[in-house]
């Protein structure tokens, strides 16, 4: 779980990666210098490019979210299994070694 967790955490780090270079491109050629400002073939693409990793980065950082509440409820879940083995432990113990000693002391067969 925590490797799917860093995986998705480069993921998103790559993406924005991309991102700021695709926004850099989009403001370079709006900075040109005797350029007309039109939207042609290479900026519509551009903006799409911006647009869809956007969606991307919005989707890996729910599945960031999703990933991350999964793996506390794992911890949580094995904290109390846990704590779950280590009273039955105790009560194994107790009733092997207190109540066993008690139990072998007592005469059954007057009653």
């Amino acid at each position: 779980m925590t490797r799917n967790i860093l995986k998705l955490e480069k993921s998103i780090v790559e993406k924005e990666g991309y991102m700021a270079l695709a926004h850099t491109r989009l403001g370079r050629r709006a900075q040109r210098p005797g350029m007309e400002l039109c939207r042609d073939l290479v900026e519509t693409k551009l903006v799409n490019e911006v647009r869809e990793l956007r969606e991307n980065c919005f989707m890996l950082q729910q599945m960031l979210s999703e990933a991350q509440a999964s793996l506390r409820y794992l911890l949580k879940t094995q904290i109390q299994l846990e704590e779950d083995i280590n009273v039955k432990t105790n009560t194994l113990k107790i009733d092997e070694v207190d109540c066993m000693t008690l139990r072998q002391s007592m005469d059954y067969h007057a009653y």
